[in-house]
């Protein structure tokens, strides 16, 4: 994996080919649609898939595609294309589907743009199809880890998965008030039981072996079951300054965000937590209101991560707002050491522990400064 990051970090393309992209992206996308779905060796590829399952992913590999180029960074690249290998794998769509599909990008781009710009871009793409076979080799490999957390608390973890996929709620409750016996070890629990249970979670639906309805289950269990863990320790006079957490604009995952916060309400902050995809008119208000001492954004979805982008510029721009410290994480930003500074933040949390670590270290900064 790494030769292939080195190897795509060589990529740089100008702000021409990346504003094409973004302006024609949905042309683009039509054609990739039309040439495939009037192909009738591609008909027989996709089997039983319909035509419109395919574009729909044809839909979120452009605005995956349209981020990398606005933010001129690929890194997150090779680890995309791996999950998007194992995941048209697991649901029986035949390898051969990819170059058939890449190469219709590179005739749609070709066919709307100048050539210049559009060279730029039919060659990151003729990048993945040079890479077609190192794809294949590591969707399959145990060893390649997309998602990982590192848990230390592998027993518990997997007893606490076992009662998730049942959806036996009062047994997770059981486990969680067993496990969160003290305040630090709600940040323990959070990382190394749920998280890597919902990391599995969405593993076993790719492979197709639960349903999204399960998914669904397990996230409303997690849901009351941290809840519970938090509201058990939070502190009911903070000692901190305000904190705002949200999930990323267009950002309908939530769970990392909301770990975050019950985090820093037990280390002593005053926390507001916006949810998922609150627009980016709201927020901003909102944050005039509040004025927080920071804001923590959490963006799970590379294709929110240019939005995210837009947001941090329109905060820098408002003279109320301007020198508000800004953080993000999320599996967003997990593949590359510098995408967060291309958004324009101001630290990056690896992980909800990492970032109470950083919002306390910020917050002793400031004391000391006081």
């Amino acid at each position: 994996m790494q030769k292939l990051i080195e190897s795509i970090n060589k990529f740089k393309v100008s702000t021409e080919a990346a504003e094409l992209y973004t302006n024609r992206g949905i042309e683009i996308c039509e054609r990739v649609d039309g040439a495939l779905a009037n192909d009738p060796d591609v008909l027989k590829i996709i089997g039983n898939r319909t035509i419109q399952d395919i574009n729909d992913n044809h839909r979120y590999q452009a605005e995956f595609m349209r981020n990398m180029l606005r933010l001129n960074n690929f890194e997150a690249l090779p680890w995309m294309m791996v999950w998007a290998y194992r995941i048209y794998s697991m649901r029986g769509i035949p390898n051969d589907y990819f170059l058939k599909e890449f190469r219709e990008w590179q005739n749609a781009i070709r066919s709307v743009a100048p050539e210049k710009p559009a060279q730029e871009i039919c060659d990151v793409y003729q990048w993945i199809i040079n890479h077609h076979d190192d794809f294949l080799h590591l969707a399959y490999s145990s060893d390649i880890e997309l998602f990982s957390t590192g848990t230390n608390c592998k027993e518990v973890q997997n007893v606490f998965l076992r009662a998730l996929l049942k959806g036996d709620y009062q047994f997770c409750k059981d486990i969680a008030g067993q496990f969160v016996n003290d305040p630090r070890k709600v940040a323990v629990f959070n990382g190394q039981v749920i998280q890597p249970s919902l990391y599995e979670i969405g593993n076993l639906w790719e492979r197709g072996q639960i349903t999204v309805a399960h998914e669904y289950r397990a996230t409303a269990i997690v849901y009351k079951v941290m809840t519970i863990a938090y509201t058990s320790f939070i502190d009911p006079i903070p000692k901190k300054k305000h904190a705002v957490i949200t999930a990323g604009v267009n950002e309908f995952h939530e769970v990392g965000a909301r770990m975050i916060a019950d985090q820093l309400g037990v280390e002593g902050w005053q926390v507001d937590y916006f949810g998922n995809n609150t627009s980016m008119d709201d927020l901003i208000k909102l944050l005039k209101g509040k004025r927080p001492f920071f804001l923590g954004i959490s963006v799970v979805m590379h294709f929110n991560l240019d939005k995210t982008r837009s947001l941090i510029q329109e905060i820098r721009k408002d003279s109320i707002l301007k020198d508000i410290p800004i953080m993000v994480g999320g599996s967003a930003f997990s593949h590359s050491d510098n995408l967060w500074r291309l958004v324009g933040a101001d630290g990056y949390g690896t992980n909800s522990v990492n970032a109470v670590q950083l919002a306390n270290a910020w917050w002793d900064e400031s004391a000391k400064k006081a």
